[in-house]
């Protein structure tokens, strides 16, 4: 995890700082950047850009359990909690539809009468 944030911020600070910061050797630091990325890390990434493609293709609408029903569509077998999961570490969301809602009932009410006919100044408080 230490490695990850060095890797992250290597260009703002010196590795040597950070990695006396994180109490880590700068020789782990380095063998952990030329090393190559684990089976699991490359099927997340694959996965993740699985779940982009979809997303993408259905307008955004598409939550974690639709697009986990069409991966499973697809054979890609994984856990609805991951794609949820994954979905959310890479700000992957669906758009919300909001519902129609009618503000004004035309017709059944009557306007009440203009008793100030635009006179808004009163002489004292409480007078208009």
């Amino acid at each position: 995890m230490k490695y990850w944030f060095m890797q992250a911020e290597r260009k703002a600070f010196p590795i040597e700082k950070m990695a006396k910061v994180f109490n880590v050797s700068v020789s782990g630091y380095y063998a952990y950047a030329k090393r190559k990325p684990s089976l699991r890390e490359e099927k997340k990434r694959e996965l993740v850009s699985q779940i982009k493609t979809i997303h993408q293709k259905r307008r955004a609408l598409y939550g974690s359990l639709r697009v986990y029903a069409k991966l499973k569509e697809l054979g890609n077998f994984c856990s609805r909690k991951r794609v949820a999961r994954l979905m959310k570490e890479n700000g992957i969301a669906a758009k919300m539809r909001k519902n129609w809602k009618r503000t004004t009932k035309a017709g059944r009410r009557k306007a009440s009468e203009n008793l100030l006919k635009q006179d808004f100044i009163a002489e004292s408080p409480n007078k208009k």
